[in-house]
């Protein structure tokens, strides 16, 4: 979770907008109102917890690219230890919790970009969905009310994550009180209506306070997190019915997502009654929030991230049924098997995909070079000082950034500019896209001044 966490500069869509929100937090001072380019943020409407906590790892580390993505590497640590502590309450084997673990980090899904390494929000909130429904479940199993609290907690702490997300558990929840005939028990419980004052707490203060501050952001976040991301396709991101599900299948577990009909004869014949109820639970959350995510008109591969800590669940339930048909010595020998292929075939390919430090599919090698160029002229390797950075992207925060951040290092800046006529004369440009401006090097007098890489050059304009 934490090999090379730092090597990528800040990614340029969902990420770079959450640094810039970082970086502007910290030099304004504004903890309940996330900024973007001066003004409140009303894109990204989610409530501010993950931006918190990049700020604190901000101001200890002086790293942005770290401190951006720590959030989400514990994140994915804490999961772990949430399934080995599950395992061991529901099944008194917290050794399977740990084997769920191994599986849920070979799982591409969950370690691909925007998620368990990227500073995104989906890694947080997948370790409180995941915390949320075992509370909920250990609360109905052993009627404990502090199992409901803490569901409660994380609940709120889910929506101050990614606002709308836990809202997604409810129907989930509700069809699992009902399977277990507890939902009697549970509306009669005045601790139930307690419990649910934390979260509705958090609701009502927060968003109170943010419109109070920046009038205007209820609509905003009303149509960004909530029904106008159901009911429409936003950024056009718009795909078929079925997208998740093809999704899973041929890229993000290809290795696990066929645990989820074997799990039917687990829930069928094992004989573990403890076994078959948390295999029926997981298998349940995994079908629900598909569903629910399915139906949404908006439709992002990284929507389902939520699901495989639970699919990691099911997928351990299935060995552990498997393992339960032989003796000792076979099992043991069965186990060394299946954990020998994890570990050969799906986690060590995620870790030559991590290593290569990668980009998304439809990025160049060359995307990111002006990120890197500025990050050395911020840690004084190279000087930028007159320089113009010369891009076609219209969507420039991932570079502003460390724009931003040359001005506040070093005192000086650049400018970006988006057509070579728009350059003076001798005017010194960082060329690094000839796919989009080859063309232009004819068209106009250019001299090269400076080779950096095979991706960036520098240039300047000789005369009109």
């Amino acid at each position: 979770m934490f090999y090379k966490l730092d090597a990528h500069p800040i990614y340029q869509w969902d990420e770079s907008r959450q640094a810039i929100n970082m970086q502007e937090m910290l030099a304004n001072n504004q903890p309940l109102v996330t900024y973007f380019e001066g003004k409140p943020d009303h894109y990204n409407t989610k409530p501010p917890l993950l931006i918190w906590l990049q700020v604190i790892f901000m101001l200890l580390t002086d790293n942005p690219e770290f401190a951006m993505r720590l959030p989400s590497a514990f994140a994915a640590v804490c999961t772990i230890i949430t399934l080995v502590f599950f395992f061991n309450a529901t099944q008194k084997k917290p050794k399977w919790g740990i084997f769920a673990g191994l599986v849920l980090v070979s799982s591409f899904g969950y370690t691909e970009l925007h998620s368990v390494r990227t500073g995104d929000f989906d890694a947080l909130v997948t370790l409180w969905i995941a915390l949320i429904a075992c509370q909920y479940y250990l609360d109905l199993e052993t009627e404990k009310r502090k199992f409901l609290y803490q569901a409660a907690f994380f609940f709120g702490l889910a929506i101050a994550t990614k606002a709308s997300v836990p809202f997604m558990l409810l129907p989930f929840l509700f069809i699992w009180t009902i399977l277990i005939k507890k939902l009697r028990f549970l509306l009669f419980n005045k601790a139930l209506y307690f419990a649910m004052l934390i979260p509705l707490t958090f609701i009502l203060v927060f968003y109170f306070f943010r419109e109070a501050i920046d009038p205007g952001y209820l609509k905003s976040a009303w149509h960004n997190d909530f029904y106008g991301r159901f009911s429409s396709a936003i950024d056009n991101h718009k795909e078929s019915w079925d997208f998740y599900f093809f999704s899973l299948f041929h890229k993000r577990a290809p290795y696990f997502i066929l645990s989820i009909p074997l799990a039917f004869p687990l829930i069928y014949f094992s004989k573990n009654q403890a076994q078959k109820k948390l295999a029926l639970f997981a298998l349940l959350f995994i079908i629900t929030f598909l569903a629910i995510i399915s139906i949404s008109k908006t439709k992002i591969f990284w929507y389902d991230t939520p699901i495989f800590p639970f699919l990691a669940i099911v997928v351990t339930l299935n060995v552990i049924f498997i393992l339960d048909c032989f003796s000792k010595r076979i099992s043991l020998c069965i186990l060394s098997v299946i954990t020998a292929s994890i570990l050969w075939f799906p986690y060590h390919k995620n870790l030559q995909y991590i290593s290569s430090i990668p980009l998304f599919d439809w990025e160049k090698q060359s995307h990111y070079q002006p990120s890197y160029l500025l990050k050395s002229a911020i840690d004084g390797e190279i000087d930028l000082q007159n320089h113009t950075l010369l891009t076609d992207d219209v969507y420039t925060p991932y570079f502003n950034f460390y724009i931003t951040r040359l001005a506040q290092k070093k005192g000086y800046t650049i400018p970006i500019k988006y057509n070579i006529s728009e350059m003076e004369v001798n005017e010194v440009f960082i060329y690094y896209q000839p796919h989009i401006f080859g063309e232009s090097l004819k068209k106009y007098n250019l001299k090269e001044v400076k080779k950096i890489n095979e991706f960036v050059y520098f240039y300047k304009k000789t005369k009109e």
